[in-house]
């Protein structure tokens, strides 16, 4: 490789190849929707460290969010926009 080629790393996008990120994009496209604590659960993240992740994929368009009530609570459900 020359100095003039691109190195592989210059072209990783720093939202969603984030490790965190990369794995629930990626379980995100299997599914329709996904409850909030199951994703906590899968990337076995704290609430606050998936809502920080949660936010910069909403701010970037690639996920949305929704609060959805249930019996005796209210429920985040996250969908893959893309």
């Amino acid at each position: 490789m020359t100095s003039s080629e691109p190195h592989l790393a210059d072209s990783l996008n720093e939202i969603i190849h984030h490790p965190r990120r990369l794995a629930l994009l990626a379980y995100l496209t299997e599914c329709d929707d996904v409850e909030f604590g199951v994703l906590r659960d899968m990337l076995q993240i704290s609430d606050s460290s998936l809502s920080k992740h949660l936010s910069t994929l909403r701010e970037a368009g690639y996920v949305s969010v929704a609060k959805a009530p249930v019996p005796g609570a209210v429920h985040t459900w996250v969908t893959c926009t893309n």
